[in-house]
């Protein structure tokens, strides 16, 4: 018999916490499911740990090397069977509700295709550090993955005839930290993408993850991956690497971590932004009303923001700081007005 959903794991060296998340699936309240998990060239106890399991709803595919996340979960979803695709980190703990509420949402919204949820935090000895709210409106979602990776990879759930449309995980070196950040920005130009307000999860933060240990390359990754995104909305609009890093020092980075931002790259912005706001929501559908208020919002934002770091950032100098405080002023007009190219 076919199952409903497909759970798929990827594990490597995971003894410490798998057993917790294999655990937290198997005891879901919602028991229409398969688990595939890939065992990426454990050395550690993994493999035995999951030899230990008899449950039928488990299927367990070893890899002979480590290839990494990304071609592991492509191999598990290559034997998924389930229509729907949910996503399982090994450190992470499933919630017991957590499948039932991914499905029932799913089944009655057919018109989204992604679905996170919020979480809550722990650290690597369990202790819950608090709970992390999600912005659950599809157009808030899909803008701010112009930015960057809104969505909690273990949190989601997806249906499998996306990835026949769309493709899988990235596989290579170019997005190893951003895979995901990559299947969601493809995923938005052909579906909705939502996110539950409550916790449906417990994500685990690791000194010793993948990201954490290689936050210059992750934050790199993703950059490439929103540009690339952005672009895709802008028909030709040349985005080179002084607007690029023009965009990321004023919206991407908080002002503090900016190296550098020149006079120019101040102004380039004040209509590469607006640019930005007028394609993607020329291509949004939607109720006018929706997507009017939240162009007011961005504009709102973004002048507040050009105007505080025109006050705080001496790193653009005195002409660099007019520009924003001018940028800033424009800003808020098209929040007061909206320009009549973007109406």
């Amino acid at each position: 018999m076919v199952p409903k959903v497909s759970v798929i794991m990827a594990v490597y060296n995971g003894e410490r916490f798998v057993r917790e998340a294999i655990d937290s699936i198997l005891t879901q309240t919602f028991g229409d499911f398969e688990l595939i998990i890939v065992d990426d060239g454990s050395t550690d106890g993994t493999p035995q740990i999951l030899a230990g399991y008899g449950d039928p709803r488990l299927r367990v595919l070893r890899n002979a090397s480590n290839i990494g996340q990304a071609c592991a979960r492509n191999r598990a979803l290559a034997i998924a069977e389930g229509e729907l695709i949910a996503v399982q980190d090994a450190d992470d703990v499933a919630l017991p509700e957590r499948l039932r509420t991914q499905v029932s949402f799913l089944d009655a919204q057919p018109e989204v295709g992604v679905l996170g949820s919020s979480w809550r935090a722990i650290d690597v000895d369990g202790n819950d550090l608090g709970s992390i709210r999600v912005l659950a409106d599809s157009l808030e979602i899909g803008w701010r993955l112009l930015f960057t990776n809104c969505l909690c990879h273990s949190t989601v759930m997806y249906r499998r005839a996306l990835i026949g449309k769309i493709g899988a995980y990235p596989e290579g070196k170019e997005f190893r930290f951003s895979e995901d950040y990559h299947l969601w920005c493809r995923a938005a130009k052909v579906t909705k993408i939502f996110m539950l307000p409550i916790p449906l999860v417990k994500y685990r933060e690791t000194p010793g993850s993948a990201t954490g240990a290689n936050i210059v390359e992750q934050l790199r990754q993703a950059g490439v991956v929103a540009k690339s995104y952005m672009a895709s909305f802008l028909d030709g609009y040349p985005i080179d690497d002084s607007l690029w890093s023009g965009v990321t020092n004023f919206w991407i980075k908080h002002p503090g971590a900016a190296n550098t931002l020149t006079a120019l790259q101040a102004w380039r912005l004040a209509s590469f932004l607006p640019a930005v706001e007028r394609c993607f929501h020329a291509a949004w559908t939607g109720e006018k009303e929706r997507i009017l208020h939240h162009r007011r919002l961005v504009y709102w934002l973004w002048g507040k923001h050009a105007f505080a770091m025109a006050c705080r950032y001496r790193g653009a100098g005195v002409t660099g700081r007019a520009a924003l405080a001018l940028s800033g002023a424009k800003f808020l007009a098209y929040a007061c007005t909206p320009p009549r190219a973007a109406r």
